[in-house]
């Protein structure tokens, strides 16, 4: 599950006093019939704890009557308006003081219908801010174009809407000494110049709320169970009322809405980042602020995305071969490793800083049985395969001291998150015969195909000897690794000198290392302290994110 922690855009509640104001009075125009009276301009103040003043004022409320005869050609479009204001003033002149309001439009009665069958909009609602600019954006509402000719206008679809529509959200207000905002709300009947009998009689009524405090907040958001095509978003919401609905939307598409505070986006693509959005509303119409979180897919399977992405099956594309029976002087255990003087396999581990530290990057050997094969991309430091030169031996009662710097130094220096991502797996540790005339592949049999001896279950180790070798470009396959300094040049992992995983089986205290020349020996004390580089297995269901070219600037990303 990933936690959502980062800073989004949450609009929490201030405490204030509700002002509830319903003053009915009829539209001016034919056809919208008055269904009450009353006294706009009405002023409440809202008083802190300072002695600023801010007060609100609200015009004329909105009923909405259509009579048959008002649907006629050539009829224009009607409209009935009003205007919420807020006015703050400071403390003394020269103070400045700053407060929040929400507006919302309350829509007692609307009984209105869709007459057409690609559902035009015939009740719109526009909203002017106190800049004087068109709000065009209101969560839960879609924008549409209605009518032709001179009666074409575009607004909020609110044909069939009832309850609240927060018009301001936590809107901010300063003033020095003084100011004064105000909101024009307009709605308007479209003559669609088509058959809109069905709206006989229908009624539209409403009237505007203003208030310090939003009756209803989200307090927390939560992400769960990402893949490379779905999420599931998590919301938890307060309110003074009854939450009844949860409406969720990605991007710039339209909400779902959704009785369960739970939704799983699907059908989504891998390795996209998406906006997603979430608000709640309760049983008297009030709507939270909406919350928004930048989510990202996951590309998959991080060993799948290897072999069945990477590697295209042609032998070499993005550097990867294929070992399986037909790749000559290959390993033939179906393996998938990367070859050449310097493919495209960095990961970045530990770390998800935008640029991955030097001591993050890790290098990919390739996928083995379903695990991606991971080493470190630079020298964890010099050390002493063994403090005995004559002892060389694994078993179940003697281990060398590269077992402990490995599995308790090292391993133990990596976050509990990311320790979790590697699995335990038999290294082959028996060891082999040095034969100078060996190639990759003869070392290869040695090493692990022929190899029955004593394994050692373990999360982290060395590379292997054919690790190296098969490092190389191809044609360095049949070279002697006695003299493979020869193709230093084609080998990604050549540069250091450095110990292997494997120790000599025929001589007690000396094992097998890389010399910074290229060439490979086993002659080498186990008490001589070299370079090394952890390497490791990573477990089977390990993700990445896409877009990573998994270069050394732009490494794969893991999921945690």
């Amino acid at each position: 599950m990933q936690q959502t922690n980062e800073k989004k855009l949450l609009v929490l509640s201030f405490l204030g006093v509700l002002t509830f104001i319903a003053v009915v009075v009829g539209a001016t125009y034919a056809y919208f019939t008055a269904q009450g009276g009353g006294t706009g301009n009405i002023n409440v103040n809202a008083n802190t704890g300072t002695t600023d003043n801010l007060s609100f004022q609200v015009g004329e409320a909105i009923s909405l009557t259509a009579n048959q005869e008002d649907f006629g050609q050539g009829t224009g479009n009607k409209s009935g308006s009003t205007y919420a204001r807020a006015v703050l003033t400071a403390n003394n002149t020269t103070n400045t003081a700053t407060r929040n309001y929400y507006v919302y439009l309350n829509i007692l009665n609307n009984n209105f219908e869709y007459t057409t069958e690609d559902e035009q909009g015939e009740i719109l609602l526009k909203v002017t801010d106190p800049d004087g600019t068109e709000v065009t954006s209101i969560p839960g509402l879609t924008r549409k174009t209605s009518g032709t000719g001179d009666n074409q206008v575009t607004g909020f679809d609110i044909t069939t809407k009832t309850g609240s529509i927060t018009i301001a959200d936590n809107y901010e207000i300063t003033a020095s000494p003084s100011t004064t905002q105000e909101w024009q709300i307009e709605v308007i009947f479209v003559n669609l110049d088509s058959d809109q009998n069905a709206n006989t009689n229908k009624t539209f009524n409403a009237n505007l709320i203003v208030r310090e405090d939003s009756p209803i907040g989200i307090t927390e958001v939560s992400t769960s169970n990402i893949t490379r095509d779905s999420i599931t978003l998590t919301v938890n919401a307060t309110s003074e009322n009854e939450i009844t609905n949860y409406y969720f939307a990605k991007n710039e598409e339209e909400y779902v809405s959704s009785a369960s505070n739970t939704y799983t986006f699907s059908g989504l693509d891998a390795g996209t980042e998406y906006t997603l959005k979430v608000y709640a509303v309760d049983d008297e119409g009030y709507q939270s602020a909406v919350y928004n979180i930048e989510v990202s897919t996951v590309i998959g399977n991080f060993a799948k995305y290897i072999t069945t992405e990477l590697y295209t099956g042609t032998d070499g594309d993005n550097g990867l071969y294929y070992h399986d029976a037909d790749l000559a002087n290959g390993a033939q255990d179906n393996s998938y490793r990367y070859s050449g003087a310097n493919p495209n396999n960095y990961v970045c581990f530990e770390s998800d800083e935008e640029t991955c530290p030097a001591e993050n990057l890790y290098r990919i050997i390739g996928v083995f049985n379903g695990q991606v094969k991971l080493i470190k991309a630079i020298s964890y430091g010099e050390y002493s395969w063994g403090d005995n030169e004559n002892i060389n031996t694994w078993n179940t009662d003697i281990k060398p001291d590269i077992y402990t710097t490995l599995n308790n130094l090292f391993y133990n220096s990596l976050g509990i998150e990311w320790q979790d991502l590697i699995s335990l797996h038999d290294y082959n540790v028996e060891g082999m015969s040095q034969n100078d005339s060996f190639g990759v592949k003869q070392y290869y049999d040695a090493e692990i195909k022929n190899n029955n001896g004593y394994n050692q279950n373990m999360k982290i180790g060395l590379m292997y000897v054919t690790d190296y070798g098969y490092a190389a470009s191809p044609e360095a396959w049949t070279i002697e690794m006695f003299n493979y300094d020869d193709s230093k040049n084609i080998n990604w992992l050549s540069g250091i000198t450095e110990w292997t995983i494997s120790r000599r089986a025929d001589v007690t205290g000396y094992t097998f290392r890389i010399d910074e020349s290229g060439y490979v020996r086993g002659d080498y004390y186990v008490a001589f302290a070299f370079s090394i580089r952890p390497s490791f297995y990573l477990n089977s269901d390990v993700e990445i994110y896409e877009g990573h070219a998994g270069t050394v600037s732009d490494p794969y990303r893991i999921v945690i």
